[in-house]
């Protein structure tokens, strides 16, 4: 594994191949069989190119740190900053990832995981 700047996201393991560039995801809080939720911590490198994909269930993205985009099909790309809050609903078909001159730091929450956790789609572009 590549190491990052960040000492911190040294342990965590790099995406298989639907995202093109860097990435790494940190599981906070695996599921239980009470709330099957999900919440993963997410470092993408500048520039990182991911599919589009969609959940089951509804997701939340919390950016923490960087610059990062985002996008549902059939909308325009939005840029994400610190602080910013997205609220993705179960089925849509979407993307988020770095910022093509910043790197990108963000949570993810997915409610109430039953079977899959993510669909893969087509490679997105930004």
């Amino acid at each position: 594994m590549q190491k990052t700047k960040n000492p911190d996201l040294n342990i965590i393991f790099p995406t298989p191949g639907n995202l093109a560039g860097l990435t790494w995801v940190k599981t906070l809080t695996p599921p239980n069989r009470a709330s099957r939720k999900v919440n993963v911590n997410v470092f993408a490198e500048e520039g990182t190119n991911p599919s589009w994909h969609a959940h089951p269930c509804e997701q939340m993205l919390i950016a923490m740190d960087g610059t990062g985009y985002y996008q549902e099909k059939g909308k325009l790309m939005q840029s994400l900053g610190d602080g910013e809050v997205v609220f993705i609903q179960a089925g849509v078909e979407h993307w988020h990832a770095a910022s093509l001159g910043c790197a990108f730091s963000h949570v993810v929450i997915n409610a109430n995981q039953r079977k899959q956790i993510i669909t893969w789609l087509k490679k997105a572009k930004h």
